[in-house]
């Protein structure tokens, strides 16, 4: 973000950038009876409070609401609000009101895209406001190809690091190799440059020049490579044969729907049926999230020779289009399945569900996410764009996924069999149904279940974030650990046999193998038919270096042991119980049981690691429980104690040293001569920082100034120690102001604590803002007679504490989990400021974040939980 002063010109109350999308919205929205004017104002209102500090907007009655913009404070009135013209008069007078008072970091035509986007947020999940950067990506996304040089980067310890080099493109050819890192661009330095800015450095016009500076390992030093610019493109589509029992059989991956994708698809089709023995094709669109609909009408159009591939049905239902098969180009009838899992939308949801609709292929996986609304872009004519829902699509025509996605005539089951990474039963994964606000399902479909289910071993291999990269930008398809494509080659190679027994085959070899990986592990997963009636009787308990543990502690390795006794009178089978919880670290952990006889007592034991940065707080965790009989055994509620760390706080004190190689310096910044900055770090919290870096970088429009050491690692810090980073930076004979900043930031990477400065140095004189040689650190927080973890039975909870600082306090403000609760800024700019807030909670914990800023802008953030019993 930047001062708001830079776009001086710019009102919020003369926009027309709102009205713009308010006419988009009454015009061409889904559904106008989801149009909530009232609902749409809070969500405007809600997320501007979110994202700009000074702002804080409180709703007294049903129609009265208070702004608070620094230390100013209006209330407004909604009316009746029976439009979005009334919705519209009424932002406007906030609008007025925020351009008056409002001094802040955040531009004002970012705040108006703040507000924009909440208004769409009280709509669907879908309808948003893309800003001028995201419209720019989302452009390049749908082309599938810009100008740059080919590599795919990611950033690893403030370092930008070669991932992979895209093969045929200039990155490749010039030989440039995973784990390269890239330590200049051009004549900027690239040390903790964010990837975001890499990436706008390195793309550009194509057949223009970019010097990038390879630091190799095994090199003696760094190198630059001129690399010239050339058309990047991204494939949508991969393919090769697979070979089963002497057929051919044909596969192709489609990623995503780009401009190019049904020429690509075509191209690969033609030369897979060319392959001896050809026996059938497996489109594999797992993880596809859509794209363009007209690439996966002619996707699916290949192979239907008549009826309805896609209807869009607006606003009342009234059909805007339809899309129907033709039967010229018709591929022959040969076998096909179609791989779908969670990560499957839209555009790819809408090729599966039709070819399944009219039974021209198989789709076996699992259920797809449901995304079956339609978004149409309009240009706002300022660079970004309103994204917003205007139809819903039906495919063959006549099936609505919206909500519920794809049923798979096949559901694959795959089950990982190890004693730590135990997963046989299916994860909960966010879909379209799971989104705040989504749009309801409005033509059913009468596919409610698979017509079969298929459970497979899948042996558990890791894979890094990097080796996923890789593969997914490899040219190289590798299916030897894919055993849902194997199933699908193996499913065409018997066709036309029938493919029921060989399902019903493969269903009983793989529960044999299953039970035997089981068995390893002293399970007993036989099958068993039900008798009595079983009853269960659970315990829980947490155990840490082989002793029983009555809480843990912030970055712990424990267990959590099940114990489970059958006091009824039949036994169960193949009993598993998974763990639900808000905490990463503890959802999705199975306790497999097996085969329960009445009055047997079996007890299982996973792992987990408890997050270093987490909050001290009573955790819940509740255990669902599956038999193979449907003897479902009642859930089990457990509370897991955690202590987390004290937080640290940091403060620092700067200097300059002298210029390397000048040994009487004639001014503070000789231009090209390395300057050394001195940094003093010190602890001045409660708790020890863990795990803490500290870097200096380029701040926007800083060209010339070049970091050549920028990130120093830290590490622990005690309460009261100090530590000394000494970094490194020079000015290019290119940079021409009289100024500059450098961004000067602490961060403990376990914890999460952060403290961070913009540094200014007057380039003639060396004096610098805030001063050199003296301590500068963030205000203190401290509340009166708290207890962690903090409990209550009431539905509001009164904060008090205080603020203090060595020079003075500019505001703090709270958030109860994400929404803004208080704003309370200091005008008499005391050293002290009271914090005195009543807090509504909800039911459960509820995390609390008071955050405080002093006259330098630094700020202190202190989070705790509230339980609400």
């Amino acid at each position: 973000t930047v001062n708001a002063a830079k776009n001086k010109d710019f009102r919020l109350s003369t926009t027309r950038l709102t009205p713009r999308a308010l006419s988009y919205i009454k015009e061409a929205y889904i559904d106008q009876n989801r149009i909530n004017p009232r609902e749409m104002l809070k969500g405007a209102l809600k997320q501007i409070q979110k994202n700009a500090a000074e702002i804080l907007v409180t709703f007294d009655t049903f129609d009265k609401f208070a702004v608070t913009v620094d230390n100013a404070v209006k209330k407004f009135a909604m009316g009746d609000l029976n439009n979005l013209n009334d919705l519209w008069d009424v932002l406007r007078e906030v609008y007025t009101f925020i351009d008056i008072h409002y001094h802040g970091s955040i531009e004002l035509n970012d705040i108006e895209y703040l507000a924009i986007d909440g208004m769409l947020s009280a709509l669907d999940p879908h309808s948003n406001i893309l800003s001028p950067k995201i419209f720019n990506e989302f452009k390049i996304g749908t082309r599938g190809k810009f100008g740059g040089i080919g590599i795919v980067i990611g950033s690893k310890e403030g370092g930008l690091t070669v991932i992979s080099p895209i093969e045929e493109t200039p990155a490749w050819r010039a030989g440039i190799k995973a784990g390269d890192k890239i330590v200049q661009i051009g004549d900027e330095s690239a040390i903790n440059m964010s990837l975001t800015e890499a990436v706008e450095r390195l793309r550009g016009d194509v057949g223009t020049e970019v010097v990038i500076t390879i630091d190799r390992s095994g090199r003696p030093a760094p190198f630059a490579i001129t690399l010239k610019r050339a058309v990047i493109k991204i494939d949508s589509v991969q393919a090769t044969t697979m070979s089963v029992n002497g057929k051919s059989v044909g596969y192709i991956k489609i990623k995503n729907f780009q401009e190019d994708t049904d020429k690509e698809f075509s191209k690969q089709l033609s030369r897979l049926k060319e392959a001896a023995g050809f026996s059938g094709l497996i489109l594999d669109m797992r993880n596809n999230p859509g794209g363009l609909l007209n690439q996966a009408v002619a996707i699916a159009d290949k192979f239907l020779e008549k009826g309805v591939i896609v209807s869009t049905i607006g606003a009342g239902n009234r059909f805007l289009e339809q899309e129907t098969a033709n039967a010229p180009d018709t591929e022959p009838r040969y076998p096909m399945v179609v791989l779908i899992n969670e990560g499957s939308a839209s555009a790819s949801e809408i090729v599966a569900g039709t070819l399944q609709s009219y039974k021209r292929a198989t789709v076996i996986g699992s259920q797809s996410f449901g995304k079956g609304s339609v978004q149409t872009v309009y240009d706002m004519h300022d660079g970004s764009a309103l994204k917003l829902t205007i139809a819903e699509y039906l495919t063959a025509g006549k099936n609505s996924i919206q909500s519920v996605g794809v049923i798979p005539d096949i559901k694959l089951i795959p089950a990982t069999v190890d004693k730590t990474k135990m997963d046989i039963v299916e994860n909960e994964y966010e879909s379209e149904k799971s989104l705040e606000g989504h749009l309801a399902q409005s033509a059913a479909d009468s596919k409610k279940e698979p017509s079969f289910k298929l459970s497979y071993l899948q042996p558990y291999e890791e894979e890094s974030e990097d080796e996923a990269s890789r593969r997914e930008y490899s040219k190289k398809l590798d299916l030897s650990h894919d055993p849902a494509a194997q199933i699908a080659a193996k499913m065409i190679a018997t066709t036309p046999a029938d493919p029921q027994s060989l399902l019903v085959e493969l269903s009983k070899s793989n529960q044999i193998e299953i039970a035997k990986a089981m068995g390893k592990l002293g399970v007993d997963w036989s099958d068993c038919k039900p008798d009595g009636k079983p009853l269960l009787e659970v315990a829980f308990s947490l155990q840490k270096n082989g002793q029983e543990a009555s809480l843990v502690l912030a970055g712990d390795e424990v267990e959590l042991t099940l114990s489970a006794k059958n006091i009824g009178t039949g036994p169960f089978c193949r009993l598993i119980g998974i763990s639900r919880s808000k905490n990463d670290a503890m959802k999705n952990k199975e306790f497999i049981l097996g085969r329960l006889e009445p009055k047997s007592v079996k007890k299982w034991s996973v792992p987990f690691k408890v997050q270093k940065g987490i909050i001290t707080q009573n955790l819940p965790v509740t255990i669902k429980f599956q038999e193979a009989n449907g003897n479902n055994p009642s859930e089990f509620e457990a509370i897991i104690p955690v202590t987390g760390f004290p937080q640290p706080q940091f403060a620092f004190s700067f200097k300059l040293g002298t210029p390397l190689n000048v040994k009487v310096p004639k001014d503070p910044f000789p231009i090209g001569k390395i300057v050394p900055l001195i940094v003093e770090i010190k602890n001045i919290g409660k708790g020890a920082a863990l795990n803490t870096i500290t870097i200096i970088k380029n701040t926007e429009d800083n060209k010339g100034i070049f970091i050549d050491a920028g990130r120093i690692n830290i590490g622990r810090l005690a309460p009261g120690e100090t530590k000394t980073a000494a970094f490194k930076f020079h000015i290019e004979p290119v940079f021409s102001k009289t100024a500059f900043e450098l961004e000067l930031a602490i961060i403990d990477q376990d914890l999460v604590s952060v403290l961070s400065k913009k540094i200014e140095f007057n380039l003639q004189s060396g004096v610098a803002s805030p001063p050199i040689e003296q301590w500068h650190e963030g205000p203190k927080i401290t509340f009166n007679r708290l207890q962690f973890p903090v409990t209550t039975l009431q539905p509001g909870f009164a904060l008090q504490g205080k603020v203090t600082d060595d020079k003075f306090v500019k505001d703090y403000f709270i958030f109860v989990d994400e929404d803004k609760a208080a704003y309370v800024p200091n005008p008499k700019q005391a050293q002290e400021q009271n914090i005195s807030s009543t807090l509504s909670l909800k039911e459960g914990n509820n995390i609390i974040s008071v955050v405080a800023r002093d006259n330098d802008d630094m700020t202190t953030r202190y989070n705790f939980v509230i339980e609400k019993k």
